[in-house]
């Protein structure tokens, strides 16, 4: 059997880090394609973790 988008159960995030700080671990929400998010200036970006 194949599992939908809307069966999985993991608890998808995403964290962000630049030469100047990084952002705390973002929650991404369930069933949209694309999100928005606001956050300090990190400088030039080094690091995306999904």
């Amino acid at each position: 059997q194949k599992l939908g988008g809307s069966m999985f159960t993991a608890n998808p995030w995403i964290c962000i880090s630049g030469e100047l700080g990084e952002t705390q671990i973002l929650q991404i929400p369930r069933n949209v394609l694309e999100m928005t998010f606001e956050c300090q200036n990190l400088g030039k970006l080094t690091t995306v973790q999904i």
